[in-house]
C-alpha cells in the first residue's frame, strides 16, 4: 500500500515492529491505503461499536457487525480468502494494544493490499491496557484483541444452498451437521469446531439456536465458524425433508443414544415435532 492516510495521528504508534528495524507502529499504519491508526481517547464511531459489547451479541448483530475476540481468531478474520482472492471477511474496527497490533502487522498488510477500494477504511484502536480501558469503560487484556467486521449477507434458502454444497477435502460426498434448539452460543461453536475437525461440509441451524456469529459461538468455535458454510432453516422439521430429498441420509443424536432419525423423530418420516 502506498496511499496512507492518518495512520499516526496524535502522535500515537510509538511501538517499534519485530523483525522490521526501526519502523514504529505509525509509520507503518501511515503507509497502509485501507487501515488507520488512531488513539482511543479521540473516539469516533469506530470506538462507539465496542459500547454494544456491554450488551447481548445481538444488538451489535443487528447493525450488520459481528465482534471476534483474540489474536488467533481476529488474524483468521483477516487472512480468510474466497476462492477468487478476496477476503471473505471486511473488518471495520481493531482494538488492541500497540504491542498485539504489531504482531498483526503481517496479517494486516496482505489485507491491506486485498481490500477493495471502495473509500472506507478499518480503524485500528492502539494504545496503553489503560488507554483502551479509559476510552471503552471495560477491562482490557494485555494478551487480548478484538475486531469488528461487516456481518457477511444473508445465507441462500436451503434448497440452492445445499445443492451448491462440496464435500470437503478427502471426503467424497458432503456431509451435514444439523443443530435442533442449542440455544447456548458456546455449544455451538464447539460443535462447529468438531464438524470441521471432522470433514462436515456445512451445519444447517433450526430456529432457535444461537446465532454462529455470537462472540461466545467464534471463541468457542476457535474461528471454525468463518471457515464452514452454514444456513439458518426457518421452515422446521419439514426442512429435514428438504434434506433428505436433496439425497442425505439422517441420523440423530438422541438421548438414548445414536438411532435412526424416524425412530427419533416418529414414524412420519421425520417431519414430526422436535422433541
Amino acid at each position: 500500500g502506498g496511499g496512507g492516510g492518518g495512520g499516526g495521528s496524535g502522535g500515537g504508534g510509538g511501538e517499534t515492529l519485530e523483525g522490521e528495524g526501526s519502523v514504529t507502529l505509525g509509520a507503518f499504519f501511515n503507509a497502509l491505503d485501507h487501515f488507520t491508526l488512531r488513539r482511543p481517547a479521540e473516539g469516533g464511531s469506530e470506538l462507539a461499536l465496542y459500547d454494544a459489547l456491554r450488551s447481548p451479541d445481538r444488538a451489535l448483530l443487528r447493525g450488520g457487525h459481528f465482534v471476534a475476540e483474540g489474536s488467533l481468531v481476529v488474524e483468521q478474520l483477516l487472512a480468510l480468502r474466497r476462492e477468487d482472492g478476496t477476503p471473505r471477511f471486511r473488518l471495520v474496527s481493531l482494538l488492541g494494544t500497540e504491542q498485539m497490533l504489531g504482531r498483526l502487522a503481517p496479517a494486516i498488510q496482505r489485507a491491506d493490499e486485498d481490500y477493495a477500494d471502495d473509500g472506507s477504511r478499518c480503524v485500528a484502536f492502539g494504545g496503553s491496557r489503560a488507554d483502551l480501558s479509559a476510552a471503552t469503560g471495560f477491562k482490557h487484556s494485555a494478551l487480548s484483541v478484538l475486531g469488528i467486521a461487516l456481518r457477511p449477507p444473508s445465507a441462500v434458502p436451503l434448497s440452492p444452498w445445499l445443492a451448491a454444497l462440496a464435500a470437503a477435502a478427502g471426503m467424497r460426498r458432503p456431509t451435514l451437521l444439523l443443530l435442533d434448539g442449542v440455544i447456548k452460543p458456546e455449544n455451538v461453536g464447539s460443535l462447529f469446531r468438531s464438524a470441521l475437525a471432522f470433514g462436515v461440509a456445512g451445519v444447517v441451524l433450526s430456529p432457535g439456536c444461537a446465532d454462529p456469529l455470537y462472540r461466545k459461538a467464534i471463541r468457542a468455535s476457535m474461528g471454525a465458524v468463518f471457515k464452514l458454510p452454514y444456513t439458518f432453516a426457518p421452515h422446521w422439521p419439514e426442512a429435514l425433508s428438504q434434506v433428505k430429498a436433496g439425497g442425505y441420509g439422517l441420523l440423530a443424536l438422541h438421548l438414548q443414544g445414536s438411532v435412526e432419525h424416524t425412530a427419533a423423530l416418529g414414524a412420519n418420516g421425520g417431519v414430526g415435532p422436535s422433541p
